[in-house]
């Protein structure tokens, strides 16, 4: 067994950075191999930086979610970049957290804490970039 897990409780995965806007993490997303054989029973986290394009948030998402039991996810900073060429993608990265917000509830894909068995998921909505930190001040 795993350690920690109730009994009957469900397995949980967790990955990031899948990035399937580019072809060959999409492909391999789509194929069989991608999959834990017990994922019709189990759990996944999807920790960000899947795309900064909501159609291929979208059928990244809805392929984990029709293939898990559950699906949490907490966008990364790539979710919320906006390409000002691209229609529909919100005027600013707050717009377009709500847009990629929407996206998962209409997907049932949850991004708000929930009891897993006896583990609590807990989507945390927090970026880092090195570029934020302020350089020390020299001698």
């Amino acid at each position: 067994g795993v350690v920690g897990r109730q009994p009957g409780a469900p397995a949980i995965y967790c990955i990031s950075d899948l990035h399937t806007d580019r072809i060959e993490n999409m492909a391999w997303l789509r194929s069989a191999q991608a999959w834990p054989e017990d994922a019709a029973s189990a759990v996944a986290v999807v920790a960000g930086d899947v795309s900064h394009r909501l159609n291929v948030l979208e059928e990244t998402l809805g392929t984990i979610a029709t293939t898990f039991s559950r699906t949490f996810f907490m966008p990364g900073n790539h979710e919320l970049w906006v390409d000002k060429g691209e229609e529909g993608e919100g005027g600013d990265s707050l717009a377009k957290l709500e847009l990629v917000l929407s996206l998962c509830a209409s997907l049932g894909v949850e991004t708000t804490p929930s009891l897993v068995g006896n583990v609590q998921v807990v989507p945390l909505f927090s970026w880092y970039d090195r570029s934020l930190c302020i350089p020390p001040q020299g001698d």
